[in-house]
């Protein structure tokens, strides 16, 4: 099971993970791997090329970990970026259910 989770900290984008695999189908033919390895790695190049924000992307093939963490200040670019990150995984989640990814948006408060 893929499981991806989405934090903001006060409304604002800080960190976005995604680990495991789905187990749909056979690896080289797991479409719900193949779709959120996707929208991961094409958010996190988007976020480098286009919106100069400072980040960290952490992997390991193995786990299928991809972490993506954003720096403060982030910029309305890498938010409009995330809000669609953010839309793709929900539909993706809806679609094939919890049997193959659970996705989560955790909103925390700094105190």
């Amino acid at each position: 099971m893929i499981r991806c989770e989405v934090d903001k900290e006060d409304g604002v984008y800080r960190r976005l993970s995604c680990i495991g695999h789905a187990g749909f189908a056979e690896s080289g033919q797991d479409i719900v791997c193949a779709a959120v390895s996707i929208l991961v790695i094409n958010t996190a190049n988007s976020i480098e090329a286009f919106c100069g924000q400072d980040h960290t992307v952490s992997t390991n093939a193995k786990t299928g970990l991809i972490e993506l963490r954003l720096n403060p200040p982030v910029n309305a670019k890498t938010a409009l970026l995330m809000d669609s990150f953010v839309l793709g995984m929900t539909g993706i989640s809806n679609q094939y259910g919890s049997s193959y990814i659970t996705f989560t948006v955790k909103e925390v408060s700094r105190c």
